[in-house]
């Protein structure tokens, strides 16, 4: 499915100030490490100079934290990438596509990707949303079979809304990246960067638009309110600034429901009682 009209529309200024310089890929060549590249091609930390000597380089595409925690892949991708087309599953992970790759591979049907950029997909649901006897569970899909992924009701909260399910299902997806990156390293890898993906604009946007503005006032609303959640914006916060420090890059990915069907789909399995931890949807699904 082609991107949303308005992707296509951003991408014009894309075009404008870029002049494609893609790379052949060749069918063998289907996942490689962006320190191939030099530093981190997609992304840069503020101590990261742009050493980039790949077939695109976009490492300034989006700003370091405070101005690019979103990630927005209509700056980045040439237009022949849909959505599906920037996620790469491959074995238990889901990485990021090269914006550099020319065509898909012929056997696999996928682009090149990036080993050390990976996607994690976050979800929540609730039943009777905000009202008695309200139930909520999330979900956080890392790829399929992959031993990180989890489905779990929400537990310990006084009030569930399916807002508090995605900001609990974000906060264990950071929580497991010291994992994930642990799993590489013992493979001989190293992860770079981290993408959260949600079909949530209250968690993305709260995140990398609202939350700054919350801090300065104090966690307050425009109505001198608490602000609603704000425990979980700052613990978001502190484990993204963790991550940062370990030289690890995350960012937020705000994309359509149905391009978040996985953790969708295991989210609401907990509701229905149809899921189960070792052996994931039970039957009927």
């Amino acid at each position: 499915m082609p991107m949303p009209r308005n992707y296509q529309q951003r991408r014009m200024n894309y075009r404008a100030r870029n002049t494609e310089q893609d790379s052949d890929t060749d069918d063998t060549h289907s996942v490689h490490s962006s320190l191939s590249h030099g530093a981190s091609t997609l992304f840069s930390h503020d101590d990261r100079s742009s050493v980039s000597s790949g077939p695109v380089s976009v490492s300034h595409a989006l700003p370091h934290r405070g101005t690019g925690l979103r990630f927005r892949p209509e700056n980045m991708y040439p237009d022949r990438f849909t959505l599906a087309d920037i996620e790469v599953p491959r074995g238990p992970w889901v990485y990021l596509a090269c914006p550099g790759s020319r065509r898909k591979c012929p056997h696999c049907k996928v682009h090149v990707s990036h080993s050390d950029h990976v996607v994690v997909a976050v979800d929540g649901a609730c039943s009777k949303n905000a009202k008695d006897g309200a139930r909520s569970s999330y979900g956080v899909f890392w790829g399929h079979n992959n031993v990180l992924n989890t489905a779990v009701p929400v537990e310990g909260e006084n009030h569930h809304t399916n807002q508090v399910a995605e900001l609990r299902a974000c906060m264990r997806a950071l929580l497991d990246v010291v994992h994930v990156k642990s799993l590489f390293e013992d493979q001989g890898g190293a992860l770079s960067v981290v993408v959260i993906k949600s079909d949530s604009e209250y968690l993305v946007r709260g995140v990398t638009e609202w939350l700054p503005k919350w801090k300065r006032n104090g966690w307050k609303n425009s109505r001198g309110l608490d602000v609603a959640n704000w425990e979980h914006f700052k613990a978001i916060e502190r484990l993204t600034e963790d991550l940062e420090r370990q030289k690890i890059i995350v960012k937020f990915w705000h994309v359509p429901r149905r391009n978040n069907r996985d953790a969708d789909a295991m989210a609401k399995a907990v509701l229905r009682g149809v899921w189960n931890r070792g052996l994931g949807l039970l039957p009927p699904f």
